[in-house]
């Protein structure tokens, strides 16, 4: 019998008398992937980090970590002990890769720099190895994206550029921190079968966090569950998703939605006869992607192209696409925030004089909450001054007394959160804050722009539940911007597909299998069966 590869012996971490994780111990097995699941706050990420000797300076660890053909617990490992082991030994692919990458070299630097650090190549060498990566992770264009800055690149090529460079020197053990959470259900299927292709070619051992059950049972075969630091389960993944022992593992089973494919938690409550609210006829939307040294446009990109589309009172409809096709675009046009340059968006149901859309008519809640909300000041205040534009003359009790009622509303006690500020928050929470905020201006029309994206089953589903309630309760019309189309499917009454600024397909979510669907819809539902 092989010898472990990786023992992690009663690991705890502890900030000051805060413990984070409590007594963790896993074995890996030389090619073996193991699955470390939980909420966000469950403590997989600073798990991650003592095994590459990261942690920050204020984080106690104890315990012991043993990595195969080295000496001694690896926790008290000095630096440059740990800079021997760090992409030589242990490999890790971060979360975000936009952050993970640095910003002022090119791509192609860094993948040599990497090379030239952890292989000890010289620079032509180096440079023929970082090609031949490019190659393994499925970007052949090899010119193009040595050359390019990262911002320069999709999601998609920036993650496989990090999974390139953790992999470049052969580890022994992989860790992939939530490598797929931003991604679109395409783009996530491809990182997800190319790290199962690596690894398996490699021979390489894997360790996959995540809060998402169908990635982790598709790329792993071992999984711990852990919940505020504690371990509740751990054995085989299918063991994990059909029969977990937990009451919290039938939680997250029972929340995800891409494990029940076929499953609707609402019912299609709107007809034929349920009357338009909101008309976009005819929109188009072009950026300038290239000038002259005066500045002069000399090429455009097309965001939006002749997009036509009406919303229902009371209708929640998803508007589902890969990165870059347009939905933002579309979102920023019916919100006021771009102006179109061809088409109209109009009220349906008022007068001719009174149709067009005005600026703050129709509010968005942006993807990340921490970034939209204004860190130094108090979660209600921020409500309040929304209300007082409404109503400038109102009594300061009046104003509070209609904030208050629109944290309850988004189900957030106003006793206990009022005063607070956004980091005092959870992610989950932070965004019904900006959905309180976005209803204190007394919309018809809402549009939320991939709000769930960041957050785990759970939280998604409690966000998801609040947002139907919201459409059916208040009237309230919603456009639901994601990538995630199992969402769309368990909740939204109608799905509009959006490709290369185009809708392309608009349906019910009960006649997604008809076969007069495109093309693009079929490569969207064939990614999420993936993992299913």
């Amino acid at each position: 019998m092989s010898q472990p590869l990786l023992q992690v012996k009663d690991l705890t971490l502890s900030f000051g008398e805060r413990e984070v994780l409590s007594r963790l111990s896993l074995v890996v097995s030389p090619g073996e992937r193991i699955a470390l699941l939980g909420e966000s706050g469950s403590g997989k990420s600073l798990t991650a980090l003592s095994l590459l000797g990261l942690l920050p300076k204020t984080c106690k660890a104890q315990g012991e970590i043993y990595l195969n053909g080295h000496s001694g617990n690896l926790l008290e490992y000095a630096e440059k002990a740990w800079r021997k082991l760090r992409g030589r030994e242990i490999g890790l692919i971060f979360q975000e890769p936009l952050t993970a990458l640095n910003p002022t070299q090119l791509c192609g630097q860094q993948l040599i720099e990497a090379a030239r650090l952890y292989l000890g190549l010289p620079l032509e060498e180096a440079t023929t190895t970082a090609r031949e990566w490019l190659h393994r992770v499925q970007l052949p264009d090899h010119e193009r994206i040595m050359a390019s800055f990262p911002h320069e690149l999709s999601g998609g090529q920036r993650q496989r550029i990090l999974i390139a460079m953790a992999m470049l020197a052969n580890p022994k053990l992989l860790i992939a921190d939530e490598p797929t959470t931003a991604l679109d259900t395409v783009i996530e299927s491809e990182i997800l079968q190319l790290l199962h292709r690596l690894c398996e070619e490699e021979k390489m051992a894997l360790l996959f966090i995540t809060h998402d059950l169908a990635a982790a049972r598709y790329i792993a075969e071992e999984a711990i569950l852990l919940k505020s630091g504690e371990t509740l389960e751990s054995g085989p993944i299918s063991r994990l998703v059909d029969q977990a022992e937990t009451e919290y593992g039938r939680r997250l089973v029972k929340h995800n939605a891409r494990l029940f494919n076929n499953r609707r938690w609402v019912i299609n409550e709107l007809d034929d006869k349920s009357r338009a609210l909101l008309n976009m006829e005819n929109l188009s939307l072009s950026y300038s992607v290239k000038t002259d040294w005066m500045g002069r446009p000399l090429a455009w990109l097309k965001a939006i192209d002749g997009v036509s589309l009406q919303l229902v009172q009371g209708e929640m409809l998803a508007l589902v696409g890969q990165s870059g096709c347009g939905k933002s675009s579309l979102a920023r046009c019916i919100s006021g925030l771009s102006k179109a340059d061809h088409g109209s968006i109009k009220w349906a149901d008022a007068q001719a004089e009174h149709q067009d859309i005005v600026l703050g008519q129709i509010p968005m809640v942006f993807q990340d909450p921490f970034s939209s909300l204004t860190p130094n000041r108090q979660v209600g205040q921020q409500i309040e001054e929304v209300v007082r534009r409404l109503n400038p003359n109102g009594q300061a009790s009046e104003l509070k007394n209609e904030s208050t009622r629109l944290l309850e509303r988004v189900g957030l006690d106003p006793s206990e959160y009022y005063s607070r500020k956004p980091n005092q928050l959870s992610g989950g929470q932070r965004q019904r804050v900006a959905i309180a905020r976005a209803l204190a201006t007394q919309p018809k029309v809402l549009i939320a722009d991939e709000v769930t994206s960041a957050l785990d089953a759970p939280l998604r589903h409690k966000l998801m539940q609040l947002l139907h309630q919201l459409c059916r309760e208040d009237g309230l019309s919603l456009l639901y911007i994601t990538h995630d189309l199992a969402l769309a499917l368990e909740w939204a009454d109608r799905i509009a597909v959006m490709h290369q600024g185009q809708i392309v397909d608009l349906f019910l979510p009960a006649k997604k299998d008809e076969q007069d669907r495109h093309q693009v819809t079929t490569k969207l539902l064939d990614a999420l069966k993936l993992t299913i």
